[in-house]
């Protein structure tokens, strides 16, 4: 860590003097109980309850994993436009952005470019990119009038999950019909967007269908420095000074259901520019263009005690990129040979690809009146096919490994052409790959005392690519007093290589290359959780420790740079406390409240902030009339060095039987503040919007 021994200090006298301060608020509400006049049990059935720590409905005080559920009430009253907004209320999680558009996600500490250490569910299936590793190419800013809502696992979930459940799981659960609407949303930077949900009922079965388009102009924020500024050279080249971070995005959606059978698909469209570019230069002609299919059918059968689950999914990935790398003009310097390139039509390239997706899974519960037994296999393909590279620059320089660059075909020229021209198979940016895997695993929940639950499980995965791994869980869960729960967890986890990782080769510019001998990613979580719950009032704290082995990261390799497993290892320690407070007849004013403390040692780029926090404030006024307040707080980062800051939201709501009308001012006190860059190409980081305004009607028929 980029830290001095007195921050250590420090940041351990703020662990004691929180820690001390919650235990004996803690003690206070135990010993004064009677203060917060809990209703009765049947009553705490209202509650949250999640289904994403065991595969059954749990209120999550009482699942053996530490789980945040976050509604739909709460999305739209906080007025949230997309997940990423909705994620704020989730301790410990940080969001970021790519230089290339894709947002940034995070947990725990575990900061990365592409969120690959998150793994992202619909409808509790995994949707994560075989290529980057990543949930956020598509689902990051997926619209919140299509979700019902947001189930989280802060910490390990491989068991159940497999790969990629790493620092945490995010299941987005998407709404099955309900009331008829269409709603439109208008925003700064000419934000438009549209919805329209429809279901209908009949002969014992329904049907629903979701259609979603986003189209935004971007903030195209004024840039100041970029890469060339950063390493002094070609300063005085005509190039743009400011963003470009336009999107257009379609999200369509079908779903059916009778009885045990449920049927439902979704197809994405996502065209978008980028912050810079990817080597740090603005561009107004760079883009990034995706596609996504995703196909779900599953039967379901719960009856004498057994509960059975067939689910057959399948997708659909389509990569694009053109990127307008460097500009005209651009004079280089190769270090090894300091031999001068110059590039009168600058340097631009396509690169396309696609991937198949083909899951089946089945499971079997048997359950009695306090013992659960699960098992479930899963048998899954992944085809990545048609690759293919553009460039207009067909260059090489000595030193250079003849595996990863062009020197031996002799028609290739050092001279840069106008136009795109494809480049051979055998070199092109990623070598096709077929990947395929099976996973078994058993979980057992046993509760022997009305206060006393414990869960052990056990999953075993077999990659075709890399080999297997085994991943355990065990949880003991108990409550000796009346709505106070106490929780020692201890979990294990594994990511999969992704196939960038595995077959990238990237030449020559930014020389970056796969590595086919990789092994996953490995993580132990040690937990212990105290929570408090009633009818009105959730409070919890968890204290963590995290150890990761064969970490992946890039490390100089011979010209340019290879991915490798890390033989270093590295942690995590951090706690995390969260509270929420329901008052009122209607139950529809509350407070949210969290704060978690993060601190990872061991990793090359420590890009996680030490502190994070959030409140969130929901009054209703009147009946009809709704106001809500979110402040949320990002600490001081080591590396890079960035300030702490807080951005505050106001939404306003009015309600209808018929229609809702809001307005959000997001920002409101319009702070200046900046996301870490993760490339160390950008000196201003990624520089972010101040004051936003959006307005969102919907009417219900």
């Amino acid at each position: 860590m980029f830290k001095s021994a007195q921050g250590d200090g420090i940041l351990k006298l703020k662990l004691f003097c929180l820690s001390s301060i919650f235990f004996c608020l803690f003690w206070f509400i135990l010993d004064n109980s009677w203060a917060f006049s809990p209703k009765e049990d049947t009553e705490l059935l209202l509650l949250e309850a999640a289904e994403i720590a065991t595969g059954h409905p749990q209120r999550k005080f009482e699942a053996p994993s530490t789980v945040s559920v976050i509604t739909q009430e709460e999305m739209k009253n906080m007025g949230a436009r997309t997940l990423l907004d909705a994620l704020v209320l989730i301790p410990g999680l940080e969001v970021g952005l790519a230089g290339e558009g894709i947002p940034i996600v995070s947990l725990r500490g575990l900061y990365t470019a592409e969120s690959e250490k998150i793994l992202f569910l619909l409808n509790g299936q995994p949707i994560n990119s075989a290529l980057t590793g990543g949930g956020t190419l598509f689902f990051a800013d997926i619209s919140i009038s299509d979700i019902e809502r947001i189930e989280v696992i802060r910490g390990p979930g491989s068991v159940l999950y497999g790969a990629n459940a790493f620092s945490g799981v995010i299941n987005i659960i998407l709404k099955q019909g309900g009331e008829d609407q269409i709603s439109y949303r208008r925003g700064s930077y000419d934000t438009d967007e549209i919805f329209l949900g429809l279901d209908k009922y009949f002969d014992q079965s329904k049907i629903w269908l979701s259609l979603d388009y986003q189209d935004s102009n971007g903030a195209r924020m004024p840039i100041k420095r970029d890469y060339f500024d950063k390493i002094n050279i070609n300063t005085n080249l005509v190039r743009s000074h400011h963003t470009d971070e336009w999107y257009r995005r379609g999200e369509y959606g079908l779903g059916f259901k009778k009885g045990p059978l449920t049927v439902e698909g979704l197809y994405i469209s996502r065209d978008h520019g980028g912050f810079y570019n990817l080597s740090g230069i603005a561009s107004d002609n760079t883009k990034f263009s995706r596609d996504f299919l995703w196909g779900h059918i599953s039967l379901n059968e719960n009856r004498d005690h057994f509960e059975t689950s067939l689910s057959l999914r399948g997708s659909y990935y389509r990569h694009n990129h053109y990127v307008d790398f460097f500009p005209p003009g651009t004079v280089l310097t190769f270090p090894n040979s300091n031999e001068q390139f110059s590039f009168p039509y600058g340097i631009r390239w396509k690169r396309e690809a696609e991937i198949l997706n083909f899951t089946g899974e089945t499971k079997v519960s048997w359950y009695s009146e306090k013992t659960r037994i699960t098992a479930g296999l899963v048998l899954s393909n992944q085809n990545l096919y048609n690759v293919k590279f553009y460039e207009n620059v067909l260059l090489c320089t000595e030193g250079l490994p003849s595996s990863a660059c062009y020197q031996t075909l002799p028609y290739l020229q050092k001279t840069p052409t106008p136009y795109l021209q494809e480049i051979p198979e055998e070199h092109r940016w990623l070598k096709e790959a077929n990947r395929f895997y099976n996973s078994l695993y058993l979980q057992g929940e046993w509760g022997p005392l009305s206060w006393l639950n414990i869960t052990l499980g056990g999953r075993w995965d077999k990659y075709s690519d890399f080999g297997g791994n085994t991943s355990l869980r065990a949880g003991l869960v108990f409550n000796p007093y009346k709505n106070f729960y106490t929780k020692f967890l201890y979990g294990e986890a594994f990511r999969a290589p992704s196939f960038y990782e595995l077959y990238l080769r990237m030449c020559p510019i930014n020389p970056i290359h796969g590595n086919t001998s990789l092994k996953p990613e490995k993580m132990r979580a040690y937990e212990f959780t105290l929570g408090w719950e009633n009818s009105s009032w959730q409070v919890g704290a968890t204290f963590y420790h995290q150890e990761y082995e064969d970490m992946i990261s890039l490390v100089p390799y011979s010209f340019g740079y290879i991915y490798d497993n890390l033989s270093k290892n590295a942690h995590t320690d951090g706690f995390e406390i969260e509270g929420k407070f329901v008052w009122g007849i209607t139950r529809e004013n509350y407070i949210i409240l969290n704060y978690a403390c993060q601190d990872t040692d061991g990793l090359d780029t420590p890009l996680e902030a030490y502190n994070l926090a959030t409140f969130n404030l929901n009054y209703r006024l009147k009946p009809w009339l709704n106001l809500n307040f979110l402040s949320h707080y990002v600490g001081k980062r080591g590396y890079p060095k960035i300030e702490d800051y807080i951005v505050s939201n106001f939404v306003l709501s009015i309600f209808q039987p018929r229609w809702d009308l809001s307005f959000a001012i997001y920002n409101i006190f319009d702070k200046k503040y900046t996301f870490p860059d993760v490339t160390s190409r950008y000196p201003d980081n990624y520089i972010r919007p101040g004051r936003t305004i959006n307005v969102r009607f919907t009417w219900y028929f």
